[in-house]
């Protein structure tokens, strides 16, 4: 099958028929249907790269488990040569990805400038694409960085551009739902929580049929990250058992990310640490020390458990 020439024609039909069965499935709110098309558009997905990605895909997966062992020199090492390797074959999406992967990778040990530098470089890329959702999903990645470092208005100036182009182009509703659920976070920030308040409606009404779908761990990924979003509205309003509860729905979703067979791995427990640590975090601001020492202490168990600098 590996020497198959129509490999990849077939597999471009056979998902654009499931991708629009989806679309189907979605309009008319069949969450069961829509989880099983989307378990088989991942299942085509890993075929496609064990068949026309094999080398690329050996690298990333190699540098995953380096970054399982610790060792992130190798791990950094081989996913500068999948980007390397990427460019060789001039595809600006797939290009696109290996600088995401890269951005992943720097956030991950904590050098958020040059995670910023790296998805600055996907963006480049991205805007080269035909793929809206390729360009989508860096304008996200760009928003995300931006906010990791502090800089609300610098993320929301990319934030605005993609929810521009959804005025004129449809995107894809997790990605609707992501940038919207961002963009409230921004608002967040600025400390305009009414605008907060209206954008994380708006993604709460994309996903929230969703909250069922374990299987589903990119929602499950933004349902976490609307919760997280409620959480800070609620502190502010020194709420803090709404933050508690907020939080730890945003476990719940982090913990159906972590078990999901496509995204699981350290970068997903890793979101899973952060959010526990904002489970500390409000522990410790209402005198909970006892809670607060269990949950540091569950956090350092899962870093022990992926190496993880602690």
């Amino acid at each position: 099958m590996k020497n198959d020439p129509d490999i990849p024609d077939k597999y471009a039909a056979k998902l654009s028929e499931l991708f629009s069965k989806y679309e189907s499935a979605s309009k008319e709110g069949a969450s069961g249907k829509m989880e099983g098309i989307a378990g088989t558009v991942m299942s085509l997905i890993s075929m496609n790269v064990d068949i026309d990605k094999s080398e690329n895909t050996k690298l990333y997966l190699d540098a995953e488990n380096a970054l399982i062992q610790g060792d992130f020199d190798t791990a950094e090492t081989l996913l500068r040569k999948r980007l390397d390797l990427e460019e060789t074959q001039m595809n600006p999406a797939l290009i696109y990805k290996a600088h995401s992967d890269l951005s992943e990778f720097y956030e991950y040990i904590g050098d958020r400038v040059q995670a910023l530098e790296e998805e600055m470089k996907g963006l480049e890329l991205a805007r080269k694409s035909p793929l809206l959702q390729i360009l989508g999903m860096s304008l996200i990645g760009v928003t995300t960085c931006y906010l990791r470092l502090d800089k609300p208005l610098e993320a929301l100036e990319y934030a605005n551009e993609l929810l521009n182009i959804s005025s004129i182009r449809k995107l894809p509703d997790i990605l609707q739902a992501r940038t919207s659920i961002l963009r409230a976070k921004c608002y967040v920030q600025l400390s305009e929580i009414g605008k907060a308040e209206q954008d994380l409606e708006t993604g709460w009404t994309i996903v929230s049929p969703m909250k069922d779908g374990k299987r589903m761990a990119g929602y499950q990924s933004i349902l976490a990250m609307y919760w997280e979003v409620k959480a800070v509205i609620f502190q502010l309003e020194n709420n803090y058992a709404g933050a508690i509860q907020a939080i730890e729905h945003a476990l719940e979703h982090r913990t159906n990310v972590c078990q999901s067979p496509y995204l699981s791995g350290p970068y997903a427990i890793y979101s899973f640490i952060k959010t526990l640590e904002k489970l500390e975090s409000l522990f410790l601001q209402i005198n909970n020390e006892d809670s607060a020492s269990q949950v540091k202490n569950s956090c350092m168990e899962l870093k022990q458990f992926i190496n993880y600098p602690i």
